[in-house]
């Protein structure tokens, strides 16, 4: 596994482990292409972590050559499926 998550600015945020150490207050460029900066709070274990960050999440799966099935199309995307029919089960998963 190349990648792991950090809470920072309010989500989970996923990063390339291989070249970034996240530490408090120094911002790092996560997956999805934005840098994010995590605070003292976000390195505390315990309690219900943030929500998860949706294109780092549709990072990974492309990256980590999931079949398009697999990689539910982002909150400001329609889905384009291969199968129009399937439409409805292409829709993004709850709880993220």
């Amino acid at each position: 596994m190349w990648w792991r998550w950090q809470q920072a600015e309010g989500r989970l945020h996923a990063y390339d482990r291989t070249t970034i150490t996240p530490v408090p207050e120094r911002p790092f460029a996560s997956l999805c292409g934005i840098e994010v900066t995590p605070a003292e709070g976000d390195f505390q274990l315990g309690g219900w972590p943030c929500p998860t960050c949706w294109s780092c999440d549709h990072e990974i799966r492309v990256r980590e050559g999931f079949t398009p099935d697999d990689i539910p199309p982002l909150p400001d995307q329609s889905p384009a499926p291969r199968n129009p029919d399937r439409a409805p089960e292409r829709a993004c998963p709850t709880g993220r």
